[in-house]
C-alpha cells in the first residue's frame, strides 16, 4: 500500500482540494482508496458528505476505538473517507502524555493496508506531534505550493523541521498550485518551477 500525505504550513495553498481530487482521481483508475482528513477544520470529509461526530479522541489514540468503523463510504466507487472534526485539535496535548504515542498512525496505515491500495492524508497544517507521526509513516510527502516568496518560506521551514527530527523519508515533492496567468510573478516562476521551488520538477 502507499501513503500519500497532503502537507502545508501555509494557508490557502489548496492542500485540502489537492488531496480531496488525487484521491478521487485514484478510485477513478480502480485503485481502492481511502481520503484519511487528520485536519481539525474537517473540510475533506465535508466535501465528501461524511459525518465525524462519532470520533472520540482519547479513546481513538488508546486504541479503545477502532479507526476502521469511522470510514465511510462515498457516492464515487473505490472512494472511501476516514472523516475528521475540531476535537482532533487536541490530538498534539494527548500525543506524548504516557498513555499514547504517535504510533497509532504507523498501526492504523499498516491496517488500511488489508483494504487499500492507497491511503491520501489531509495533515494538519501545523509542526506538533501529531503532524510529526504523520510525516515518519507517509511514503510519500506532498507539498502544494503557491508562487510567491511566504509559501516557498513555508516550503523551506518544512524542510528544515525535517532536518531538526532527522525524517529523513518519505521523499518531498512541491508543485505550484492556484497559478494566476495574469500575474507576472505566477508566469515566470510557473514556467520552470524548479528554478524557484526546492524539491520540484520542470514541467
Amino acid at each position: 500500500m502507499h501513503s500519500l500525505a497532503v502537507y502545508q504550513l501555509k494557508g490557502g495553498v489548496g492542500k485540502t482540494t489537492t488531496a480531496v481530487n488525487l484521491a478521487a482521481l485514484a478510485a477513478r483508475d480502480g485503485w481502492p482508496t481511502l481520503l484519511w482528513d487528520l485536519d481539525p477544520q474537517g473540510a475533506a470529509g465535508h466535501v465528501l458528505g461524511a459525518d465525524p461526530a462519532g470520533i472520540k479522541v482519547k479513546k481513538l489514540l488508546r486504541g479503545e476505538q477502532a479507526a476502521g468503523r469511522l470510514v465511510e463510504h462515498t457516492p464515487w466507487r473505490h472512494l472511501d473517507v476516514l472523516p475528521s472534526n475540531r476535537k482532533l485539535r487536541n490530538v498534539d496535548a494527548h500525543l506524548g502524555s504516557g498513555h499514547t504515542d504517535g504510533s497509532w498512525v504507523q498501526t492504523w496505515l499498516k491496517r488500511f493496508s488489508e483494504n487499500y491500495r492507497l491511503v491520501v492524508i489531509d495533515c494538519p497544517p501545523a509542526l506538533g506531534g501529531l503532524a510529526e507521526s504523520i510525516l515518519r509513516n507517509a511514503s510519500l510527502l506532498l507539498l502544494p505550493t503557491e508562487p510567491g516568496p511566504l509559501a516557498r518560506r513555508a516550503v523551506d521551514q518544512v524542510r528544515e523541521h525535517l532536518e531538526e527530527l532527522g525524517i529523513k523519508k518519505p521523499p518531498l515533492r512541491t508543485f505550484f498550485n492556484q497559478v494566476d496567468r495574469r500575474r507576472r510573478m505566477h508566469r515566470e516562476m510557473a514556467e520552470d518551477p524548479s528554478q524557484f521551488l526546492p524539491f520540484a520538477s520542470p514541467v
